[in-house]
């Protein structure tokens, strides 16, 4: 008990820094979509073809009903994201500190740029009109945090701040088979990076060292080059002749290499740290009706599966004896997306999606900022055809999360500590802009 007595304010340190780190958009560790068109439709595509990056996304087999095409985008985003935390007076011992202290930080996240691409290609051949191909690259996922050195701040106080970053980018490969008129079946291949570098490794523990008489403990950071991964997916559509679409999708996860950080101790030592990280198993589907002239309607249900799946992401939220964080206690959880499209004219269409994800991370502030995790998106955005093979798209999409607001968890006995207090805020905005060529 001595020695968990004496290193309770490193360890105390680890709870309040780790419950702010990563921060992806949209449901969990996922974004629900990528480019402008398929954002601002909610993220619905199982069983609405309206774009090639949202067939690439998420069912490839709504590829034989697109023209031949190159669609590109890019979206901005900026984030509006804080921790506010309180502790008691004497919880690092004896009058320290003497009265309770709180403070509230904005995360310096800045301007960040998320680029999607995709194109379509169909034979002209007769003996391969039946078959679609087509490949991207884009990010399916990506966020960050990065809290500067705050003392009035118990979560940040004396850590020098606080920096948290992951992106996954694809590049998927697909084809799909058109066996009738309304049916058609498609595969996607998606090798893909990971990178995801902290300024403490709250994954590994701790290491103790003795510095100018003073004995610390410490994190290492966790600084490295990305990871490789590959997963799949696979979908059906059929659209009947009086306008209901119908979708169906299954997403393995992708799997990637464990990420091993080269670092050092306190003392200078050599180190190697490692997490694993996957993303969730998603099955999914979707129904479309476009009869009504001009209209689409759309709604997808997709079923993530994060248990199992997701290594560190999933583990049990706790912390081991070590002063280790066991895991960030994710687990499986449903998103509804659904969107509405008008075409005013030949040149003109305008859409609107709406997106609300379930609770898939814990419903306290333990381990995460993606405690706040984005669980509802409201978009729109519009299209205008300059020519008819030139089409120029623009939208906008804010995204929030349910505030998160409890007691902080102490790393000697993971129970809520008396007297503390976080509050964990997170508000998205990103307007972003395209242009499809068809050919």
């Amino acid at each position: 008990m001595k020695l968990a007595r004496a290193r309770m304010p490193a360890l105390l340190i680890a709870a309040m820094l780790s419950a702010s780190p990563d921060v992806a958009p949209a449901q969990g560790i996922v974004a629900p979509g990528a480019g402008p068109i398929l954002r601002s439709f909610g993220g619905t595509a199982i069983a609405a073809p309206l774009d090639a990056v949202g067939a690439l996304y998420w069912n490839p087999a709504t590829l034989s009903f697109l023209d031949r095409r190159i669609d590109i985008g890019a979206e901005l985003f900026w984030k509006d994201q804080a921790v506010e935390s309180t502790i008691p007076p004497n919880l690092l011992g004896p009058g320290v500190p003497p009265t309770s202290v709180t403070g509230k930080t904005t995360s310096s996240d800045g301007l960040q740029l998320g680029p999607a691409t995709a194109i379509v290609i169909r034979s002209k051949s007769k003996r391969w009109s039946r078959l679609t191909l087509s490949g991207g690259a884009f990010p399916y996922s990506g966020g960050g945090s990065n809290y500067p050195a705050d003392p009035n701040n118990p979560t940040l106080a004396g850590l020098g701040g606080w920096f948290n970053s992951f992106v996954i980018l694809t590049l998927p490969v697909a084809a799909s088979w058109q066996f009738t008129e309304h049916l058609s079946l498609g595969l996607a291949i998606d090798p893909a990076t990971v990178s995801w570098n902290w300024s403490r490794a709250i994954f590994a523990h701790p290491d103790t060292a003795t510095i100018s008489g003073t004995k610390v403990t410490l994190y290492a950071p966790a600084i490295g080059n990305s990871a490789y991964g590959i997963g799949a997916h696979a979908g059906a559509y059929y659209h009947s002749s009086g306008g209901v679409g119908l979708g169906l999708m299954i997403k393995s996860p992708i799997w990637f290499q464990t990420i091993d950080y080269k670092t050092t101790t306190p003392a200078g030592l050599l180190r190697t740290v490692s997490v694993n990280a996957n993303t969730p198993l998603f099955i999914g589907a979707g129904g479309s009706y476009d009869s009504i002239k001009n209209w689409l309607f759309a709604l997808d249900l997709k079923y993530a599966i994060y248990r199992n799946m997701t290594g560190f992401y999933a583990k049990d939220a706790f912390f081991e004896p070590d002063g280790t964080v066991h895991g960030l206690g994710y687990d499986n959880g449903l998103a509804i997306t659904s969107g509405i499209q008008f075409k005013a004219s030949d040149r003109w269409s305008a859409r609107v999606g709406y997106k609300y994800s379930t609770r898939i991370v814990p419903d306290k502030p333990t381990f995460e900022l993606t405690s706040s995790s984005l669980r509802h998106a409201v978009g729109g955005g519009a299209s205008y055809d300059v020519t008819k093979a030139i089409a120029l798209h623009l939208t906008y999409v804010q995204s929030w999360a349910i505030p998160i607001d409890g007691a902080m968890t102490s790393p000697l006995d993971n129970q809520p500590i008396p007297g503390s207090r976080m509050r964990l805020t997170l508000v998205e905005y990103a307007p972003s802009f395209g242009m499809t060529l068809k050919y």
